[in-house]
């Protein structure tokens, strides 16, 4: 029923392989009975390098274009990440009862579009109610010929009767025309306090469109609009974009991987961490922390993290929190972990822990998530390298 998650192109005999993988979230659209609805679609970057992903929907048969809105439109996905992109349908009143369906398209924003597009698997929905009637031509002949029939009747008796007794035939007269007076153009109402939901359902009653919304974190205001790009009372033309800030609660993340507690040999690299995504969230910092042993004069000394404290030299420079920025949600530490040069059991103990925090579109902070420990097994301090300076 679908068609191939990575669509291949040729240029001359070289193969061009697209970086794109494109999923949905459903095999199938329920729509309201407005016929309304939505699916969301993850796009993942399987390609080496970070790109900027542009989505858009197929339509299937008995569908066009404008039945179809996305959000976002575009999006930076790191390679080895996945971004969500949702696509919403509003089918067309009349529209023939029956089934529908829709596909997701992604290609690279920097490169031709039949070179790195990838299609999802098509996505059905059903399109219910009463088609329109097709108006039977009978209705209306009917009625025209019955009215020229009466005319005609009319008429000849009228020019009978002038000739039988010399009247006149009355004369017609017109009448004036009338004037119409055209509306004011509708103005833009005060969407600041409103619900998302609203405030969209009155920027399409204006004849508005919604533009870019952007979220800021601000639990005390969840869901309210904060602001709108045009002010109110501004005259609003059919199409006008309006751009929205609102209001969100950013909810911790869950962490899925590497399990707490999770061990990783010598052989094996850093770990690829994961979390689930957060709603409205327009990426994620991932902090890590790297525990410290130190060596002292009579033995081990306990091992600590960075925010738990810290050793003296020659261990300072072991101390430090790690921090990654990504739009997805996954990351791999770019750090190292190293035994102190000459005291195999000193420097990092190879436990590393993590926690992820959600960002808004303004780079605020949600709150954190839980921590989350890995293991990872260190070999000797040739392989890390001995402490700087």
């Amino acid at each position: 029923m679908g068609s191939d998650q990575h669509d291949i192109r040729t240029r001359g005999r070289r193969p061009v392989t697209s970086p794109w993988k494109i999923s949905p979230g459903a095999e199938r659209v329920h729509l309201d009975p407005q016929h309304r609805g939505e699916v969301t679609f993850t796009v993942t970057n399987q390609g080496p390098v970070d790109l900027r992903a542009v989505f858009d929907v197929l339509p299937g048969e008995g569908t066009d274009r404008s039945w179809f809105n996305v959000d976002p439109q575009q999006g930076l996905v790191t390679h080895g990440g996945s971004v969500t992109f949702v696509a919403r349908v509003a089918g067309r009143p009349g529209a023939q009862p029956g089934p529908r369906w829709l596909a997701g398209r992604v290609y690279s924003a920097d490169g031709p579009p039949e070179e790195t597009s990838a299609v999802s698997d098509r996505v059905v929905f059903e399109v219910t109610g009463p088609a329109a009637k097709p108006t039977n031509p009978l209705v209306w002949i009917i009625p025209v010929v019955v009215l020229v029939l009466l005319v005609g009747g009319v008429a000849g008796w009228l020019l009978l009767r002038g000739g039988e007794d010399g009247d006149t035939l009355p004369t017609t007269t017109t009448a004036p025309p009338t004037t119409t007076t055209t509306q004011p153009p509708p103005v833009m109402a005060n969407l600041k306090g409103m619900s998302e939901k609203d405030a969209r359902a009155t920027i399409k009653d204006l004849g508005g469109k919604v533009g870019t919304v952007r979220h800021r974190q601000d639990p005390a205001n969840d869901d309210t609009v904060l602001g709108q790009s045009v002010p109110p009372e501004v005259e609003i033309k059919p199409g006008t974009p309006v751009d929205l800030e609102v209001a969100v609660a950013l909810a911790p993340a869950a962490l899925l991987a590497p399990s707490n507690g999770a061990t990783f040999s010598v052989s094996q690299g850093m770990p690829t961490v994961t979390w689930q995504a957060v709603p409205n969230a327009a990426g994620y910092r991932v902090q890590y922390e790297s525990e410290v042993c130190a060596f002292i004069i009579f033995g081990i000394a306990p091992c600590i993290y960075s925010t738990e404290g810290s050793w003296g030299p020659p261990y300072t420079d072991y101390h430090a929190r790690s921090f990654q920025d990504v739009r997805g949600t996954s990351a791999t530490p770019d750090f190292k972990l190293r035994i102190h040069d000459g005291v195999p059991r000193a420097g990092h103990s190879g436990n590393v822990r993590w926690q992820v925090f959600p960002v808004d579109d303004f780079g605020n902070l949600g709150p954190p998530s839980g921590f989350f420990t890995f293991h990872k097994a260190l070999r000797n301090p040739d392989e890390y390298g001995p402490l700087p300076g």
